[in-house]
Parts: structure tokens; C-alpha cells; sequence
């Protein structure tokens, strides 16, 4: 099983058994990902699934309250105002309640797995740039080296601007090019160099090294964690 779908909790039958069973597959699937640091994506997907349950308790509580009440008579008789609810809920909501206390706690547990992983790769990884870093750095090229291999991946970035309400939200778009060999003669300099000669709609490109010590998936781990240091970089 490699993905678990948003509205797994509500989609099909609803039995407590059996969607213990669908989340225990899942979540076994992700820990085999996370062990193996094969991070993205299963970490989002925890993430997104962790939150699609916590709006759906907060929903239920609002729905709860709006329910009209009535005073208990016994309890009122000893002087204390009490409520009960006028409305009985259904079995399947108590299903649902039951389901999703169940998933909290155990997604939450694996996602702390992937963040300790993801701390480990971060923790590995370092950016610095090539040569002198221009003022305009919304797009360039990242060389990645897994030291102590030679070989560099070379991939162009670029930012992302999306129009919203409460500002500009901004991503960052990252896309192989080419695989090079380092060498004396062939450096991160004359790399950069290269890519200015051959795409000249970057004279001057912002070009960064990202050197990793250990050697994780690149793709499934080295990647995101990239993205998100070059963000902060670039919003420095």
C-alpha cells in the first residue's frame, strides 16, 4: 500500500476494524519509507492527513455546540444547571469519533519519525554559493555534490509567486539539467561558466553548491530539504 486517500476515514465502509487495518498498512508502509529515508512523499501526505483529521474533530465540536440544549431536571432540583444535548448521535458519527481518535495519535507518531529523519539530512546538508551571488537570485542553478563522489547534478531553480489574500505565497521549482565531473581543470567556477555561455537568458546566473556528507536519496530526501534551505536563503 503506497498512498492512503485524503477522505480514507469517511470513503467506503465505516467500521472501526476495518479502517484500523487500512491506517496500519499505510503507516507501515511510510515507517519501511522513513527507515529507508525515503522521506517525499510521505511526509507531506502525513502532514495533510494529520490536519484533514484535526479539522474534522474541530468541525464536529463546533456542530456539537450548536445543537440545542435543555435543562436536566434532576440536576437542577440539587441546584446546579446542567445540560443535555436534545439531539442522540448517530451510530456512524460514534464510528467516526472512534476512527479518527484512534488515527491521531499513530500519525502523529510516524510523522515524528519523518521529522527526525528530515533533521538528520538537514543536518548533512550545506549551500553556499559560487563565485559572487548576484542581486537577482529568483532563478539560477543549484550543483549537487554527494561528497566524496566527484560527480555534480547540476539543476536550474526558480521561484514561484502566487497572488493571494494575505500576500504573495512562493515556492520554489527545482529541474535537472545535466550530470558533470569535477576535476582541476573542471570546477564549480568553470561549471558556471559553462551554464552562462550556453544559456545566456542568465548572463550572470545566481549558482549555488549544495554539498551533502552523507549519501541519502536524492530525489525522496536531499530535494525537499533543499528547497526549503533555499527559500531561507533566499528570503535573507
Amino acid at each position: 500500500m503506497e498512498a492512503l486517500r485524503e477522505d480514507w476515514f469517511i470513503h467506503g465502509t465505516l467500521d472501526f476494524e476495518y479502517k484500523k487495518y487500512v491506517l496500519l498498512a499505510y503507516l507501515q508502509h511510510v515507517s519501511q519509507e522513513f527507515a529507508a529515508y525515503r522521506l517525499y512523499p510521505p511526509l507531506a501526505d502525513l502532514i495533510a492527513h494529520r490536519q484533514t483529521l484535526i479539522d474534522f474533530q474541530e468541525r464536529r465540536q463546533k456542530l456539537e455546540e450548536q445543537f440545542p440544549k435543555s435543562l436536566n431536571r434532576d440536576a437542577f432540583r440539587r441546584l446546579h444547571l446542567s445540560y443535555n444535548s436534545e439531539v442522540n448521535e448517530h451510530d456512524s458519527l460514534q464510528e467516526l469519533d472512534s476512527i479518527v481518535a484512534y488515527a491521531l495519535p499513530r500519525i502523529q507518531s510516524n510523522l515524528d519519525q519523518g521529522i527526525d529523519r528530515y533533521s538528520e539530512i538537514e543536518h548533512t546538508v550545506f549551500i553556499e554559493p559560487v563565485g559572487i551571488r548576484p542581486i537577482y537570485n529568483r532563478e539560477g542553478y543549484l550543483l549537487l555534490r554527494q561528497e566524496p563522489d566527484p560527480q555534480v547534478r547540476i539543476y536550474e531553480y526558480k521561484l514561484i509567486y502566487r497572488e493571494h489574500p494575505g500576500g504573495n505565497l512562493h515556492g520554489i521549482h527545482v529541474g535537472y539539467l545535466d550530470a558533470q565531473t569535477l576535476s582541476l581543470a573542471h570546477t564549480y567556477e568553470q561549471i558556471k561558466l559553462q551554464l552562462s555561455r550556453q544559456r545566456q537568458h542568465l548572463p550572470n546566473p545566481a549558482t549555488f553548491l549544495v554539498r551533502a556528507s552523507i549519501r541519502f536519496p536524492q530525489e525522496e530526501a536531499i530535494l525537499p530539504v533543499v528547497k526549503r534551505k533555499m527559500l531561507s536563503l533566499l528570503n535573507e
